[in-house]
């Protein structure tokens, strides 16, 4: 019994990462900072060019909505993804297509009380 539990709790947790993962490239695809922000926790930390510093939710949207302003997405392509030994950190990494180039994407989440929530955001010109 105990391992049919242990068994289910295992896919639901990967069925929700998967998810997460989905709608994360969905929203990124976009530019969708409203979808984006679901997946945030309430402090993220920030990288994209010259802009590094950790921000609260409201603050990191609109970091975000100002790149994807001047850099409108027209595509995102996921490369690959993991986890970490104790299943409490996940990261995704994939490219940005914009009006103005490609951006390599690392995204680092985090389980906060069974939700996986983004803690890093970073985009570097590829």
């Amino acid at each position: 019994m105990k391992t049919l539990i242990l068994c289910s709790a295992f896919f639901t947790s990967f069925f929700f990462a998967q998810n997460n993962l989905a709608d994360i490239s969905d929203a990124l695809r976009r530019g969708d900072t409203t979808a984006l922000s679901y997946h945030m926790d309430k402090q993220v930390e920030i990288n994209i060019g010259r802009v590094d510093d950790v921000y609260n939710k409201d603050q990191a949207v609109k970091v975000l909505e100002s790149f994807f302003t001047k850099y409108r997405p027209s595509g995102f392509k996921k490369l690959h993804h993991g986890v970490s030994n104790s299943n409490s950190m996940k990261y995704y990494i994939g490219i940005l297509r914009t009006n103005s180039g490609n951006f390599r994407s690392t995204i680092l989440l985090e389980n906060k009380e069974g939700k996986m929530v983004i803690k890093q955001f970073a985009l570097e010109r590829v």
